[in-house]
């Protein structure tokens, strides 16, 4: 039996930002998500659609995308520190829903 669509959604609970001489400190970029053929998207309170299913029956499903594609870092050159530890926190949703 198939079941109906679903898709997982993805924002920013919390704003980038690194560890630097033992502070946080706020980072100038974005968490963005890059799907093929699509414009990237800063992920923001808003939240943004990243995965969409094409059906199927229950069970385990492996999310996976290209080079260049999913979750990824746009950082500005002057906010990119060597050996520094970033961080942000995303919330990610499954949605029971088209």
């Amino acid at each position: 039996a198939s079941t109906a669509p679903w898709r997982i959604d993805a924002s920013l609970e919390r704003a980038m930002t690194a560890t630097l001489d033992g502070r946080q400190v706020p980072i100038a970029g974005d968490v963005i998500f890059a799907g093929q053929g699509q414009a990237p998207i800063a992920l923001g309170e808003v939240p943004a659609t990243v995965y969409r299913s094409v059906g199927g029956g229950p069970g385990e499903y492996t999310v996976s995308w290209g080079a260049g594609e999913g979750i990824l870092l746009r950082l500005l050159p002057g906010d990119i520190f060597s050996g520094v530890a970033y961080e942000a926190t995303i919330h990610w949703q499954l949605v029971d829903a088209p």
